[in-house]
């Protein structure tokens, strides 16, 4: 985390993979991102395009193995607003790719689904976001929706 912390580092596109593959890992890997402030590391990922997905990935595998704890995190006002923000601003193949992941943070996580429908930026967003011409970004944008 600090090799990635140091924009200037060239390992750091060596880390971060391996940084996002230890919440999909084991129980043992997440405790130790959960030591190093591991969901506030993911959540400012979402901030870098080329990161996001992998990021989201983490963040979804991760609350479904510890919900209480990921949520209650996820569920401060900067951190849902980063979340709407990478929402907003992902384009194309990003946007399409990171749709299954955040179906499944919503789907998991109720009270997080309840601060993205009271959004009026996330829903205006999600509104905008169904004119795609995809079917798949569509169905995934419907069942998001549906979930409010």
């Amino acid at each position: 985390m600090k090799t990635v912390a140091t924009d200037m580092s060239p390992l750091k596109q060596f880390a971060l993979p391996i940084l996002c593959d230890m919440a999909h890992a084991s129980m043992a890997a997440r405790e130790e991102l959960w030591r190093n402030d591991g969901v506030h590391f993911f959540l400012d990922l979402l901030s870098e395009p080329y990161w996001q997905l992998d990021a989201i990935h983490s963040i979804a595998v991760w609350l479904s193995h510890d919900m209480e704890r990921v949520e209650e995190i996820m569920l401060q006002p900067s951190n849902v607003v980063a979340i709407i923000r990478m929402f907003k601003n992902s384009r194309h193949t990003n946007f399409e790719n990171m749709l299954e992941p955040l179906l499944d943070v919503v789907t998991k996580c109720k009270r997080l689904n309840q601060a993205f429908g009271s959004s009026s930026l996330f829903v205006t967003e999600l509104a905008n976001r169904l004119k795609n011409p995809k079917a798949i970004v569509k169905k995934n944008l419907l069942k998001i929706l549906v979930d409010h």
